[in-house]
């Protein structure tokens, strides 16, 4: 993997005051000031978010990969079927990681084998909660230059100075049919969505993001292509459909050959604005999202609410799966 680097820099400049005698200077201290507090408040909540995620553990085992961010960075890039990981994120890693190259993921054969490893260079948390995982490098010539050649299940094992923390589990199988004769994963993107809720912005949002494929896009007409969806939250106490995303079915997702993350918004079943979280953190219990597309079920998702706070799934065929606290898991029910 060649590593490539972005470099963005941004110059802001201030003109005198004096230049513009329309503005009211009174009023533009003011805005500045209440505009430093909030920078001022966001820098403190960062710095907590920092001091928590690169002190919180000497234990290597507490560490736990962000498993969406994996599943979004994880493609495989045809015709040569070989993998993307750049650009991902970690919870709880050493404090003596940061800045080093010192964090490995490492594929593997389901029998153990190693295939392929690659180094990345480790940044502690900054604006995020999590660690930033990037720049990766094949260790050697022939990590640089793997590829995927044959069906079967594999993971990726996740380790920091050879000491392994969490893995991945995926497959690789063949697909014949339109749209071309490839490889292609499967795993968690199967079986998984996931609610993002973050208490912590100003405004706090809720949605549900899933992950759609289709093989055959790019083949026909291009609306052949696209689905019409509806997606819905039920209390299943008294069954009630507390919101709805895309209930006028006027909106359509367009899934590619790979896994695509969609992320949905509500609006409240029972009036004309989105639907505020705390509708469902008011009453405790247990919730699912219903996900329709092309006029079938897709697949029922469950949750729950204990305490006035979000509950999701915590493993997954026997693999912990992490989360930076604003992702609550759900698996689809069969």
């Amino acid at each position: 993997m060649k590593a490539k680097t972005l470099v963005f820099a941004a110059i802001l400049s201030l003109a005198p005051i004096s230049l513009y005698p329309q503005i009211d200077a009174g009023k533009l201290k003011n805005s500045l000031k209440r505009h430093k507090t909030i920078i001022t408040a966001q820098n403190k909540a960062a710095a907590q978010d920092l001091a928590i995620n690169t002190t919180k553990t000497t234990n290597i085992s507490d560490a736990v990969m962000l498993d969406n961010v994996v599943m979004d960075k994880f493609q495989f890039l045809s015709p040569r079927a070989s993998q993307q990981l750049e650009g991902i994120r970690a919870m709880n890693l050493p404090k003596s990681l940061n800045q080093t190259r010192d964090f490995k993921a490492t594929f593997k054969s389901a029998g153990g084998q190693t295939l392929a490893a690659f180094s990345a260079y480790a940044q502690a948390p900054v604006r995020k909660r999590s660690w930033f995982l990037g720049n990766f490098r094949g260790v050697d010539d022939a990590s640089s230059d793997f590829r995927f050649t044959k069906t079967g299940k594999y993971y990726v094992e996740y380790s920091v100075k050879d000491q392994v923390f969490d893995r991945f589990d995926f497959s690789v199988e063949q697909y014949n049919g339109p749209g071309g004769d490839r490889l292609i994963a499967n795993g968690g993107w199967n079986d998984l969505a996931y609610i993002n809720y973050d208490p912590l912005q100003r405004t706090p949002q809720l949605t549900f993001s899933i992950y759609l494929r289709n093989m055959s896009e790019g083949v026909g007409p291009r609306l052949k292509n696209e689905g019409v969806y509806t997606a819905r939250i039920v209390r299943v106490a008294d069954n009630k459909t507390l919101g709805w995303s895309n209930k006028d079915k006027r909106s359509r997702l367009s899934p590619n050959k790979w896994w695509i993350r969609f992320n949905l918004f509500f609006f409240d079943a029972e009036k004309p604005e989105r639907l505020n979280p705390k509708r469902l953190l008011s009453q405790d219990g247990k919730y699912f999202v219903e996900f329709e597309y092309e006029g079938k079920v897709y697949g029922k998702y469950t949750f729950g609410v204990a305490q006035g706070k979000f509950e999701g799934l915590k493993e997954f065929k026997g693999e912990k799966i992490g989360s930076d606290g604003t992702v609550i898991w759900a698996q689809k029910q069969k």
